[in-house]
């Protein structure tokens, strides 16, 4: 089994993180099992990966998975993890609620435009912006709908409110200041109930602070990784 286990972020390759690393990682498809319950039933089988990183919404399963018990590794690694995606009375820092409707009604009916739009947000106010559009240019399996609209309608509905961020083991947050698409308050929230977690605030990076600075996210993602091999 690999030393590390990694979830992307909605819509993305699979491997987006995993390519990136210069140890051995295996990245977890969690497009094909819909609903999230099915998928933190597939997690089951890593159970026991020393080092799980998640990338939005990957980082909002993570630590799904590993509240219930499904993983359980010494390491975690979230990049711009989002407590909720749509704002609630109570949770106002995300997407309103008309602008989410907006945007799935977009997917459904229009994709093509919508794969745009969406990697325009993920690259949005990064000082780096081109470089990392450049490298979200082919996608291909955003435009599979049957694999990623369950996903999207679960980001609808999802809330970490309430969840037990103090079982989460050694992390680290690793967090665009310029994310147009989970605000810095979303992980600032989560690191005001587990003193614990550390987080890193990457000054002009946005949502895809792994493609805005390739080398500085593999050197971070190592010294966190130290002991584990």
């Amino acid at each position: 089994m690999s030393a590390v286990l990694t979830l992307s972020g909605w819509t993305q390759p699979s491997d987006a993180i995993a390519s990136l690393l210069p140890v051995a990682a295996e990245a977890f498809d969690y497009s094909v099992h819909a609903p999230v319950e099915d998928a933190l039933a597939a997690l089951g089988n890593y159970r026991d990966v020393p080092h799980v990183i998640g990338w939005s919404m990957g980082a909002q399963l993570a630590m799904l998975a590993v509240m219930h018990g499904v993983l359980k590794p010494k390491k975690l690694t979230l990049i711009a993890p989002p407590v909720q995606f749509v704002q609630s009375e109570h949770f106002k820092h995300a997407m309103e609620e008309e602008i989410f409707r907006l945007f799935h009604d977009q997917y459904v009916s229009d994709t093509e435009r919508l794969s745009s739009r969406f990697h325009g947000l993920i690259a949005k106010n990064d000082a780096r912006r081109k470089q990392v559009m450049a490298m979200l240019a082919h996608h291909p399996h955003l435009h599979e709908i049957t694999r990623w609209q369950p996903w999207l309608a679960h980001l609808g509905r999802s809330s970490l409110m309430h969840a037990a961020f103090e079982r989460l083991p050694d992390t680290q947050i690793i967090h665009g200041t310029r994310d147009a698409i989970v605000p810095v308050e979303q992980s600032a929230y989560i690191t005001q109930r587990a003193h614990h977690i550390k987080r890193y605030l990457w000054q002009d990076a946005a949502h895809a602070p792994h493609l805005h600075d390739h080398e500085r996210f593999v050197a971070q993602i190592m010294r966190h990784h130290e002991g584990l091999a």
